[in-house]
């Protein structure tokens, strides 16, 4: 297997995406991330078995190999040909230690901490490598369901807080101005006193969003917007990546409502996964678990220059 650097324009790359990538694997996705973002290509002789890249920067004058921002993964994408499960298996295990080697060399002297999408569950050649691979969890939503299903496995509080958005007349339509959804994303890190790169959200919503790619539904009190969801997908998953609130409406049910017409409309699109990109904590997860997805476990993989990796255990000691 061999490692090598990739342009994301190129037609071999844009083909092995659309076949065996997900939208996190979009060269217009890519393209918003500009040269901090490194695409690799893996090859086993002149064919391009697999695929992943990462996002470099510098803090405190050490390299930060880790998932593009926004971005849940760093894309690994493989394509096992084999119909014998234990030949694909073998495959896919050699594509894993090539890029578990390709990391180990990209973090020496710095720190590499980046998370695998959820199909990949042999870490062993990670491990191999001396990373620390921890689980984490996202949810996932059937859309093969039937709606009635869907709405049967919701928590009571969910659907009475959904009733209640529509009794007190709260209208969730399709939401197409991305500056609504900006002013309610905006909104909402505000009152979590977190701060968000607001260039990449313009980049996401401004440069990346269509019609082709995204679907947003705004929920309005008298007209004035008051919550809104944001999802991207591909031809099999919804992914919900961004959401806002206004703090001043205090209607439990707003969010509910937005996120609930999401995962009809990517139903009726005749996706099969309604992805609510899983957060680690609590007062976030409960809520997505309100919906009644699966949980689905995915790793984040983790390595430091041992200094480094010291300092770091006392600050993120669940990471490192």
């Amino acid at each position: 297997m061999e490692i090598k650097l990739i342009d994301r324009s190129s037609k071999e790359y844009a083909d092995f995406a659309l076949r065996c990538g997900t939208v996190f694997n979009d060269p217009d996705w890519l393209a918003l991330y500009g040269p901090k973002l490194a695409l690799y290509g893996i090859f086993n002789g002149d064919n391009m078995v697999g695929t992943f890249h990462v996002y470099r920067q510098r803090k405190g004058g050490f390299s930060f190999i880790m998932n593009p921002p926004f971005t849940p993964h760093i894309g690994l994408a493989v394509d096992a040909k084999s119909k014998n499960a234990s030949k694909a298996m073998s495959e896919t295990k050699k594509i894993i230690a090539a890029v578990a080697e390709h990391l180990d060399a990209m973090g020496r002297g710095g720190v590499v901490s980046c998370a695998v999408p959820t199909w990949a569950t042999d870490m062993q050649p990670l491990t191999w490598k001396k990373f620390k691979v921890v689980p984490h969890y996202t949810y996932h939503t059937d859309l093969t369901l039937a709606q009635s299903e869907l709405e049967d496995r919701m928590s009571a509080e969910h659907r009475n807080l959904l009733k209640k958005a529509v009794k007190d007349g709260l209208v969730c339509r399709p939401e197409t101005n991305m500056q609504v959804i900006k002013k309610l994303v905006l909104k909402t890190f505000d009152r979590k006193n977190t701060g968000i790169d607001e260039t990449m959200l313009d980049s996401i919503l401004g440069k990346f969003a269509s019609s082709k790619n995204s679907f947003a539904f705004a929920a309005y009190d008298k007209e004035v917007p008051v919550a809104a969801a944001f999802c991207i997908h591909d031809k099999d998953s919804a992914n919900y990546i961004l959401s806002g609130y206004d703090p001043e409406s205090k209607h439990g049910g707003a969010g509910i409502i937005c996120v609930w017409n999401c995962i009809l409309h990517a139903k009726q699109m005749n996706l099969k996964i309604f992805d609510f990109e899983g957060s680690m904590l609590p007062e976030v997860e409960r809520y997505f678990r309100g919906f009644g997805p699966v949980q689905v476990p995915y790793y984040t993989v983790n390595k430091a220059w041992l200094p480094l990796e010291m300092v770091l255990k006392f600050i993120k000691r669940e990471q490192f």
